[in-house]
């Protein structure tokens, strides 16, 4: 696998370095702004990516930098199950109170009553939903590996094997690399040819460079 080598331990040493960056007294903190900085805010780059497609914009409150500001700048332990979280719904206006909300399992739960016929995301009268998702994610993973889609010194066909295995099987949800599948099948269309991986890339090799005088 051509770029296997330069790209096996990429993901754990950009970790690593992104958590380095940050200088907590408290390590969980490092992990709260790694996961505020590469995960929360990346829920948001689909939209701005076709923003100029859709001339939509969002109103974001629980993204405005002067409120994650307060939230960062408060205890730790505060915002542990959603606490803080659930005593800043307590300072808001009634009607934003009106409505109940889904919680997750073991945090603070909603104070209001669910109304009924109300699906948990988590419950399982939602399995079905998710048993369907699986197997369209799959049907998309089973097509890319026919046509041959994606290089395979970019994405290997054994690996969309075993994400479509596993996905439509259950035993995993790898529906993310399915995606992410696509999505560079999407950029490779676009590329319209202009790029090309390489053919094959060296060994590493684990002998200490010679010095050359």
């Amino acid at each position: 696998r051509a770029w296997w080598p330069l790209l096996e331990d990429l993901p754990l040493n950009a970790m690593c370095a992104e958590l380095a960056r940050f200088d907590c007294a408290d390590p969980a903190r490092a992990l709260y702004l790694f996961l505020l900085g590469n995960d929360q805010r990346r829920h948001l780059a689909g939209h701005f990516e076709d923003i100029d497609l859709n001339r939509i914009e969002l109103k974001l409150p629980f993204f405005d930098a002067e409120l994650v500001r307060s939230f960062v700048e408060a205890p730790l332990d505060l915002g542990l199950g959603h606490g803080l979280y659930m005593r800043f719904f307590e300072q808001l206006p009634a009607p934003a109170r009106a409505v109940a909300w889904q919680t997750y399992p073991g945090h603070e739960p909603c104070p209001l009553p669910y109304p009924d016929g109300a699906r948990y995301q988590w419950g399982r009268d939602s399995r079905p939903r998710r048993r369907a998702l699986r197997r369209a994610w799959a049907t998309v993973g089973l097509r890319l590996i026919r046509r041959k889609a994606i290089p395979e010194q970019v994405m290997p066909r054994s690996a969309l094997w075993r994400a479509l295995l596993l996905t439509l099987t259950g035993l995993s949800d790898q529906a993310w690399l399915l995606r992410e599948a696509e999505l560079m099948n999407h950029y490779f269309q676009c590329s319209a040819g202009r790029f090309q991986p390489p053919a094959s890339v060296g060994k590493r090799n684990s002998a200490p460079a010679q010095q050359h005088s």
